[in-house]
């Protein structure tokens, strides 16, 4: 058994939890922001936070999967 593919996946499996839940953040401050129930220049830069954490993610697993291959 080759543990460091296995805890690679494990680490990607993680991450793809992680980006989920950064998805998840975005569309409830997006949600926020359409109804106005929080004014816009206080979520601006939350939504800016979590665009990068998704791209910061993103680039992760994509990267890491690659390494599997």
């Amino acid at each position: 058994m080759n543990f460091e593919l296995f805890r690679r996946a494990d680490f990607v499996s993680k991450l793809q939890i992680a980006l989920k839940e950064a998805r998840e953040t975005r569309y409830w401050l997006r949600l926020l922001v359409a109804t106005q129930l929080i004014p816009e220049s206080r979520l601006t830069p939350l939504l800016t936070e979590s665009e990068e954490l998704i791209k910061i993610l993103a680039s992760i697993v994509v990267q890491t999967k690659r390494k599997q291959e």
